[in-house]
């Protein structure tokens, strides 16, 4: 539902002073965009642009910079000359799709200097995960303030390099720091699950409170927490399933033991 022609005479606008629309993700784009005007003023623009992606030093942006700049070329090429009938409409959106596809998959194959995985805010966001085993993407996002293309490129790296794995959840990818221990507090079991319901708020909530007060029922607990017992009963069995609670019947009261592993793990997730 967009106009292309109206896009482009109005994206020059948004050029930074360096040339740049940000990153250099985000300049590749924009460089692609503004191919396709005919305006004398937004192709300037776009040659603005390429000078400033040609200055890339470091190498994943160099590299991400030269696939856009051999991808605009071919295609000047193809226009200058005239070669062939011309190109399809769906050949050209392929080609995008194409080329959005190399960017999102960038990070994971670019070649990686060792010595700068920890440049700049990537190590912030190593040590946050260090300190908060099995958050999520947009936890991160929130925490630094950035975009989601911006943190999915600093994981994806610490990923690569082996300094972070992941582990997908229902709901969330999860990131853990490499090597640390934590399978030691779960009995030699994968400490991942663990993790993962305990970063659940209300299910954190209940084993705070069954801690404290280890002779609980579901009725209680309810009551005391100030939610459903349908609500109790399936946070229950999720924690019960990774080996943190334990149910028992005693007459009509369905009653709850935590493990004594919860409030070691607790402490590791914060």
């Amino acid at each position: 539902g967009i106009n292309i022609d109206s896009y482009v005479d109005t994206l020059a606008e948004k050029q930074k002073t360096d040339g740049s629309f940000g990153t250099v993700e985000e300049t590749s784009w924009a460089v692609i965009a503004l191919s396709k005007s005919k305006n004398d003023d937004v192709l300037k623009s776009r040659d603005i642009a390429v000078a400033q992606l040609k200055k890339q030093k470091t190498e994943d942006n160099k590299e991400l910079a030269l696939i856009t700049l051999a991808f605009i070329e071919s295609n000047d090429i193809v226009e200058k000359t005239g070669l062939g009938p011309p190109v399809p409409k769906a050949v050209y959106v392929l080609s995008i799709l194409v080329f959005g596809a190399l960017l999102a998959v960038f990070g994971l194959f670019a070649r990686i200097d060792e010595s700068k995985v920890f440049d700049g805010v990537r190590k912030n966001i190593y040590e946050y995960i260090k300190l908060h085993p099995g958050e999520h993407l947009s936890r991160i996002m929130r925490m630094f303030k950035m975009s989601p293309s911006g943190v999915t490129h600093h994981l994806n790296v610490l990923e690569k390099t082996g300094h972070v794995i992941s582990h997908k959840d229902d709901r969330y990818r999860r990131y853990y720091v490499n090597g640390n221990g934590y399978k030691a507090y779960t009995n030699g079991e994968d400490y991942k699950p663990v993790i993962s319901v305990l970063k659940n708020s209300t299910s954190k909530k209940i084993v705070r409170f069954l801690l404290s007060n280890r002779k609980t029922n579901q009725k209680l607990l309810a009551k005391k927490l100030g939610i459903h017992p349908s609500t109790v009963n399936w946070h229950a069995k999720r924690l019960g399933k990774v080996g943190l609670l334990s149910r028992r019947r005693n007459g009509k009261k369905l009653c709850y033991t935590i493990s004594p592993d919860a409030e070691t793990i607790l402490g590791l997730i914060g």
